[in-house]
């Protein structure tokens, strides 16, 4: 099981935020103290967690929460690396390839229709005739080449492409990104 990254900000007084840290970690609402308000003689060392972690000493504190205070300069609860920042790409014919690989059947079916359809793409219900579907099981074939995309852009390095089959509604017509559209035709 992959670990689980979780960020936090508390805002507000020292003592409020203390408190708050200590309900998330399990510790329970024990607000700072001092003798001025409390009437007692009671210590920063009585508590069962140091208030002030920076003060504390690693044994001091719970084993499993050690890790999270001794790495606190990470602002990170997780020590594993930020994942990679996405980068655009451009569609050549290797990443169309891949594409292809990964959709099933009846969106490469799709993607050939729009191909020989022309630059001007085709009406909705035209597709859904040319295809021998109903007009709603386009919109899951298009979601089945998002799918694939996904994994062309993660295997890829975590790229960025466009979507290779667009709908504009207002026109009701599923076309071809025309960055897609010329590496199917050109092979770049």
């Amino acid at each position: 099981m992959p670990p689980i990254v979780l960020t936090i900000s508390v805002e507000g007084e020292p003592e409020d935020s203390i408190a708050a840290l200590r309900r998330i970690v399990g510790l329970g609402d024990a607000p700072a103290q001092d003798s001025a308000t409390t009437g007692s003689a009671q210590s920063d060392n009585d508590l069962q967690v140091p208030l002030d972690a920076s003060g504390a000493t690693t044994a001091e504190m719970l084993p499993r929460y050690r890790e999270l205070w001794e790495n606190g300069s990470q602002t990170r609860a997780s020590l594993r690396e930020s994942p990679e920042m996405a980068r655009p790409a451009r569609w050549n014919k290797q990443l169309c390839n891949e594409l292809f690989g990964h959709m099933t059947e009846a969106a490469n079916r799709l993607v050939s229709v729009l191909t020989e359809a022309g630059v001007h793409g085709m009406k909705r219900d035209a597709l859904a005739a040319e295809l021998d579907i109903q007009m709603d099981t386009i919109r899951t074939t298009q979601v089945s080449i998002g799918h694939s995309l996904r994994r062309v852009q993660r295997s890829n390095g975590n790229i960025i492409l466009p979507r290779p089959v667009e709908f504009h509604k207002n026109i009701d017509t599923y076309m071809l990104h025309p960055a897609f559209r010329v590496a199917l035709e050109n092979g770049d």
